[in-house]
């Protein structure tokens, strides 16, 4: 009798043991799904750099670090020059490697803590906390000249080969977020009125 029932114990504990490893890969796997599902939530499925719902949030919480450690922070927004002409003239699947392209050179040009989006379209905006403003021109130099030559050269394109930017910093050009985005988006659009292919800081004047 004693025998039967450690015999039934020991059973009974190797399947709460089968039970609980079951319950466990389960967990993980669901933890794996969250973790997938929020990774596809904060980015951009065809450039992977993050989108501009997740860039929000990155710019909320910078500018109050911005504020806090009294640092400037710069925001970039780049835009691809003629880029309907690319799509219309060799197709979308050439215009996503065209995005593709570019995606890669921001993400390898810039610092670990400086943050690439895709903002919509062919637009793309770059968060760069804690920076020297005067090295921010020549950055962004740098990241045009790089995607000259690779659409130029390496892809062979005759359109989409330049990029117009637009450059505002907080909190010397506005206390206030939105209104530093609107800064950099209206030197965007000076440099695209001023012939494209520039780089243009925000100027109140």
């Amino acid at each position: 009798m004693v025998n039967e029932i450690n015999d039934h114990n020991i059973e009974l504990e190797s399947k709460i043991k089968e039970r609980t490893q079951e319950l466990n890969e389960k967990i993980t796997t669901i933890e794996k799904l969250q973790e997938k599902l929020i990774d596809q939530n904060a980015h951009d499925p065809l450039t992977n750099l993050f989108n501009r719902r997740y860039g929000d949030d990155v710019l909320k919480r910078e500018s109050h670090k911005a504020l806090v450690e009294s640092t400037n922070m710069a925001i970039v927004i780049l835009d691809i020059d003629f880029f309907k002409k690319v799509n219309d003239t060799y197709g979308h699947q050439v215009g996503d490697a065209v995005l593709i392209r570019l995606s890669n050179i921001l993400q390898s040009s810039i610092k670990s803590r400086d943050v690439a989006i895709r903002y919509g379209g062919e637009e793309f905006l770059l968060i760069l906390p804690d920076c020297k403003k005067e090295k921010v021109y020549t950055a962004i130099e740098t990241i045009k000249q790089a995607y000259h030559y690779d659409i130029s050269q390496m892809m062979k394109l005759n359109f989409g080969t330049t990029l117009s930017a637009g450059i505002s910093f907080f909190p010397q050009d506005s206390t206030n977020i939105e209104e530093a985005i609107k800064h950099a988006d209206s030197a965007l659009y000076k440099s695209k009125n001023s012939g494209r292919d520039r780089i243009t800081i925000y100027s109140d004047e």
